[in-house]
């Protein structure tokens, strides 16, 4: 058997093997011959980074598929992972080498079918904020991946707001609760973290008061996060958001070469707010974000820029800033999706017109998993130049998995 190769199997469990593929590091699609059709119910495969086995429905390359992500070890997957459009159904596989050009590619490559199930762990030696299990009011919030494959997840209680860390093996390692005493406004009395993100080493989210809603203000936080055991909370970069309607529900964070940029939505992303940094360097004493917003921006002010496809404009709960891979980054070129419900909106920003211009340029609607009204939030791959997407359940409890669930 080679390095790299795809199993299949006629049972569940990995038995009754029914052929072996090896791959030779060529893209290519394979029919399989008759003792595999229409029989799969599970396989291993082992695929280097930047590589995807995609399993079809029929005997033919454009056929529906599902796809799976090389990591460079093995990859077992049974029948809980497969559509039924593939269970006992499929017909041949295919190997592609991942490479979007741009950031629409990448977007509209993502397939928004059944998604991966995975599942996070909370053991109960590590201690939430009371009312974490919540309700329909107190729950997960956002959720974002680390270059090094951790996850990080926010979430809002009764008393106070919290992001808890997870090892690569998706299991809770670390629980930080942001209670600070600084005026106006105080944020001991905020209680929900919202949609955030994640940047290189560094996190943004906004801190409010959910009971306040709408007619709330904010505070939007920063760490650094590349030893994710001891965040650092970055203080003196806090952005203090004081009027009515300055709430914080997402927030997106971007490096633009120059300086950084955050990207702030208010009450059901009603209100784009963006700030930018004085220095290169956030983990500097002397950085600082300003103190108010350099641009804003609302459809309802602003409208959509020409050529959007079209004129719909969700109440985010999470929105994610990227640029175009291996460019340098330019104010009128910068992407953001938004997540609500179970639909991702996919608009192209440029700053570089004295104001604001957003275009609407994809979207999709995702099935089969969780709603993105809880925790959600997209990962750009900058080796395979592709997205993945990721939604988890609304609450998690001790000793007992949480799903979350990827599309790629």
């Amino acid at each position: 058997m080679s390095a790299d190769y795809l199993i299949t199997y006629k049972d569940d469990t990995w038995r009754g093997e029914m052929g072996r593929h090896d791959f030779n590091n060529a893209s290519g699609f394979v029919a399989w011959p008759a003792n595999q059709n229409d029989r799969l119910s599970s396989f291993k495969f082992k695929l280097p980074v930047g590589w995807e086995l995609r399993i079809h429905e029929h005997s033919n390359s454009n056929s529906r598929y599902k796809a799976w992500r090389g990591s460079g070890f093995e990859v077992r997957v049974n029948k809980n992972e497969l559509p039924g459009f593939i269970h006992d159904e499929a017909s041949g596989h295919s190997w592609i080498r991942l490479y979007y050009p741009d950031i629409l590619q990448a977007f509209n490559a993502v397939q928004p079918g059944v998604p991966t199930p995975l599942f996070i762990t909370k053991p109960g030696a590590i201690v939430m904020p009371s009312g974490f299990r919540g309700d329909s009011t107190w729950h997960q919030q956002g959720i974002q991946k680390t270059l090094l494959g951790e996850f990080v997840v926010s979430g809002s209680s009764p008393g106070v707001g919290y992001l808890y860390f997870t090892n690569n093996a998706r299991t809770i390692v670390n629980v930080v609760t942001p209670i600070k005493s600084t005026e106006p406004p105080n944020p001991n009395n905020c209680n929900h973290l919202g949609g955030f993100q994640v940047a290189g080493s560094f996190l943004a989210v906004g801190y409010e008061r959910f009971e306040n809603r709408s007619t709330g203000t904010s505070k939007i936080l920063f760490y650094y996060i590349a030893n994710i055991y001891s965040p650092i909370a970055l203080d003196y970069l806090t952005i203090t958001r004081n009027r009515s309607g300055d709430t914080a529900g997402a927030v997106a964070l971007i490096f633009l070469g120059n300086c950084w940029m955050v990207m702030v939505a208010n009450w059901d992303a009603a209100r784009l707010d963006f700030y930018t940094s004085n220095l290169t360097d956030l983990r500097n004493n002397a950085a600082r974000f300003s103190a108010s917003p350099i641009w804003s921006w609302s459809k309802a002010t602003h409208g959509f820029g020409s050529g959007s496809i079209d004129n719909n404009w969700g109440g985010y709960q999470n929105i994610n800033l990227f640029i175009e891979p291996g460019t340098t980054p330019r104010l009128d070129n910068i992407w953001f999706v938004g997540m609500h419900e179970n639909w991702a909106d996919l608009y192209h920003l440029n700053l570089g017109l004295g104001g604001p211009v957003v275009t609407k340029k994809g979207n999709k609607q995702f099935g089969g998993g969780q709603s993105f009204t809880s925790a959600s939030g997209l990962y750009y791959d900058a080796t395979t130049k592709a997205f993945e997407v990721y939604s988890a359940e609304a609450h998690i409890n001790d000793g007992i998995t949480s799903r979350l669930d990827r599309w790629i």
